[in-house]
């Protein structure tokens, strides 16, 4: 069995060295998320964040070395296989990811052990398209550990994602989400009062997202279709213009779709001044 994992291992890592993939769910250096972020371990100074470093920096060749060394000790932890299985997320190899985050939920013993290996399945979960299956995963995790937040995040951008606006909004009423000014939050916020319609509000919480998170992608789309919604192109389009994609599908059909809105806007503005 020993070998079989070390060669899963080896095989695992090193094919998904030319797929990068670079979004995560959530900004893992925002304070709310900071106890329970491997991005966070990542900054450590620590033989836990070197390994998590090298596997974030695109050295799968390092991660994977690292990782047949740590065997012996870390096999029987359920960290190591949360690792292992959020590096080969990180790099999009999702099938992967999967089997060893499996692997961590069989050595799972406390509540809160669970409850990380449900929230990290059910990410992989959603980027596969399995929606109800991280929906409940999500809430199976809430209710393991509910002093975790990043499973309640998690939870509330799969309903507003769903455009089930009002439910979101009620996960993200309570604290520590209630009065937070973390950009993750706002963001998630605006974009449900742009669902529902009620772009005033959603001004409310976009307007206080600071400058440097204008050019992430989510937070991007968000502002974009909210300065086209009060009739601003010209600040969409420069938000447009800057932003950084992750290179994802939806993401970029939802962009290309905001820049002929904006063109539109520019155009209707233009033939009215004549």
């Amino acid at each position: 069995m020993r070998n079989i994992l070390l060669l899963a291992l080896a095989l695992g890592l090193g094919a998904c060295a030319s797929k990068p993939h670079q979004k995560l769910l959530v900004d893992h250096d925002s304070p709310i998320f900071q106890s329970e972020s491997l991005w966070r371990i990542a900054s450590h100074d620590s033989k836990e964040g070197s390994y998590l470093k090298t596997c974030y920096q695109g050295d799968l060749k390092g991660f994977t070395q690292s990782a047949r060394n740590e065997y012996a000790k870390g096999a029987k932890t359920v960290g190591y296989w949360i690792w292992v299985g959020n590096c080969l997320a990180w790099h999009d190899e999702l099938r992967e990811a999967r089997f060893f985050l499996g692997l961590a939920q069989d050595l799972a013993k406390t509540k809160e052990e669970n409850a990380a290996v449900k929230n990290n399945l059910a990410v992989i979960y959603l980027r596969q398209g399995r929606v109800s299956r991280a929906f409940d995963l999500l809430n199976e995790s809430r209710v393991l550990a509910p002093q975790f937040n990043t499973p309640s995040f998690n939870l509330a951008q799969i309903y507003i994602s769903q455009n089930m606006n009002q439910e979101g909004l009620k996960v993200l009423s309570v604290p520590p989400f209630e009065k937070s000014m973390d950009p993750e939050v706002l963001n998630l916020k605006g974009l449900a009062y742009i669902q529902s319609g009620n772009a005033k509000v959603a001004g409310e919480y976009l307007s206080k997202i600071p400058s440097k998170f204008h050019s992430r992608e989510d937070i991007a789309l968000t502002l974009a279709q909210w300065h086209l919604l009060e009739a601003r192109p010209n600040q969409a389009k420069e938000i447009l213009e800057n932003y950084k994609t992750t290179g994802l599908t939806i993401p970029y059909k939802l962009a290309e779709r905001l820049k002929r809105e904006a063109s539109q806007q520019l155009a209707a503005l233009e033939a009215k001044s004549k």
